[in-house]
């Protein structure tokens, strides 16, 4: 009877190892195209708009926060940007950009926004060609700054499917950690200054704020080169003021 119980036993745990095991591999089949959606779109958007945002500001910060400067000064062969500017002499400078984060917010949208979609493109068709079924909408974008990042709204709704899964995006939310917010604040204390008092005090400046290196250069022309860098990132900012302006012989 001993023998019969303990072959009974063995029985029913080799029984239960095998529903556990088939178990296993039915679940494991049923979330795994769900997890590969997950993974493959979602990081892959992630990617695209961090890499295309950092490559955004590489070309805009050294012109002043625009990708095509309209008045600007050409120094080291770069079109800066005038920030502060005015025709004439002795005059302080005109603030040219009073809403200059909502300008810079603006020139990265129009710039990432039709490469983000390529981006998208690329990932469904890929997805497409593993076999799942992709439906997806107009997509709509919304870039704003805030200390340490920059913040891409992407409005786009992306249907998923395969076999019985499915998966829903409504949207996606990313950040970006980039100084560019930090530096535009600089700029335009920079500019007030100018317009005031025809000068800035960066040196007592950046030991209140040593996250940051100012430097200035001023033209033969009198114009006035003003460099930002955060030292953590090492990104820099160029710009370019034309204001208070002394001709030559006085």
């Amino acid at each position: 009877m001993n023998k019969r119980g303990q072959v009974a036993i063995y029985v029913i745990i080799a029984i239960a190892i095998v529903v556990i095991v088939l178990a296993f591999v039915f679940l494991k089949e049923r979330l795994a195209p769900v997890q590969t959606i997950e993974v493959d779109l979602k990081s892959g958007i992630e990617k695209c708009v961090n890499d295309k945002v950092n490559e955004a500001l590489d070309v805009m910060l050294p012109q002043g926060g625009f990708i095509e400067p309209k008045n600007f000064r050409v120094f080291n062969k770069t079109k800066i940007s005038y920030l502060c500017y005015i025709e004439g002499s002795f005059k302080p400078c005109v603030n040219q950009h009073p809403v200059l984060t909502k300008e810079v917010s603006e020139e990265i949208k129009s710039y990432i926004k039709p490469r983000v979609e390529n981006c998208i493109e690329t990932l469904t068709k890929e997805l497409e060609k593993r076999g799942n079924k992709i439906e997806s909408g107009d997509m709509e974008m919304n870039v704003s700054l805030t200390r340490g990042k920059v913040i891409v709204d992407i409005n786009k709704d992306i249907v998923v499917e395969k076999g019985e899964s499915r998966k829903v995006y409504e949207g996606f939310k990313i950040e970006v950690m980039h100084p560019v917010y930090d530096m535009l604040m600089v700029a335009e204390e920079i500019v007030n200054s100018e317009i005031e008092y025809c000068s800035f005090e960066y040196t007592g400046y950046m030991m209140m704020n040593p996250w940051v290196d100012i430097r200035l250069y001023v033209t033969s022309y009198s114009e006035k080169i003003y460099t930002l860098k955060d030292n953590k990132t090492g990104k820099t900012m160029k710009f370019a003021i034309r204001g208070c302006v002394i001709p030559a012989g006085f």
